[in-house]
């Protein structure tokens, strides 16, 4: 037999047929299976979106308004929590998402996430404040003449712009 006879004579086989239909089979399946997993993995980015997006608020706000984020203790629901817990706790009584994302995450401890630990507070404001930054160095590019006053975490500037 010549070599195409042979790949001919092989691909009409049962059992290449069978083992072909198992393979296409089992395709499907895992194409089924990846498309379970990508819905998950994008059900759950989504999910933790929607928690950065009130905890970033509630970081902003707290630092526009020059308050103290942490208090006494990290625990909800406790004395001397601090502003940044309580202002979580006090939007959580209006939004049912956060209340029982509070529920689920809120006392976990280390080693969960949960977006509400001190540390990643401290990662958040390292951001927020990188980004501050590299916005008033754009902005001071544009400016002949400006001066600038760093104090801890609060930025002031004042521009002056020549017309």
């Amino acid at each position: 037999m010549e070599k195409f006879e042979k790949i001919s004579y092989h691909e009409n086989s049962m059992y290449h047929r069978e083992a072909n239909t198992t393979w296409l089979l089992r395709e499907n399946s895992l194409n089924s299976i990846n498309q379970q997993i990508y819905k998950q993995i994008s059900t759950e980015t989504q999910y933790w979106i929607e928690v950065l997006k009130r905890v970033v608020a509630v970081i902003k706000y707290l630092s526009s308004h020059g308050l103290p984020f942490r208090g006494d203790n990290e625990v909800f629901g406790e004395k001397y929590y601090g502003n940044f817990l309580g202002l979580l706790e006090l939007i959580s009584e209006f939004d049912p998402f956060l209340k029982t994302h509070i529920e689920l995450h809120g006392n976990k401890g280390r080693g969960h996430p949960s977006y509400l630990s001190k540390t990643i507070l401290n990662e958040l404001i390292i951001l927020i404040k990188r980004r501050v930054i590299n916005y008033i160095e754009n902005e001071t590019e544009k400016v002949n003449i400006f001066h600038l006053f760093w104090t801890q975490l609060r930025i002031c500037l004042r521009q002056i712009k020549w017309q």
